[in-house]
């Protein structure tokens, strides 16, 4: 199987850092359609020659992608394009990631106040939260904030 080619207009020098470039650009040619689910990706030595860049920066934009659902890793098969029916999952947690304030979360769980949501206050009904999609979230949550720098 051949890798995909990609044409990425990558810009060296400017605010956005070529991880990012190429981040922003694979997640647009996939909402775009012109990646599509199950294609394969470039090599990260194959990519990074054909862009003339460093091949940790390759291995860091597809980590990212990986981590965001857009590219599955495959092993020894290489990088491929995620199903799209995750995608809509991502998108949703994108808009719940934009709306949560995770210092508020932090000054409740540590308040005094009765109606404050607390660390170990008890347990929770189970028909209330669907467990694993929770852990999920706070896993997405995590790495996301770590990666925008958000926690210490």
């Amino acid at each position: 199987m051949t890798d995909t080619a990609i044409d990425l207009q990558l810009v060296p020098g400017t605010a956005a850092p070529l991880t990012q470039q190429i981040v922003k650009a694979v997640e647009d040619k996939v909402q775009t359609g012109v990646l599509r689910s199950g294609q394969r990706m470039p090599s990260v030595r194959g990519f990074a020659a054909s862009q003339g860049i460093s091949v940790h920066t390759v291995v860091e934009a597809y980590g990212h992608l990986v981590a965001r659902g857009v590219l599955v890793s495959r092993r020894g098969s290489g990088y491929f394009v995620a199903d799209q029916s995750l995608q809509h999952q991502n998108s949703t947690f994108a808009r719940l990631k934009s709306s949560l304030d995770p210092s508020q979360l932090g000054r409740e769980i540590l308040a005094d106040s009765p109606a404050s949501v607390r660390l170990g206050g008890g347990p929770v009904s189970s028909d209330w939260v669907d467990h694993i999609e929770l852990e999920a979230a706070f896993r997405k949550a995590q790495f996301a904030l770590t990666e925008d720098g958000v926690t210490s």
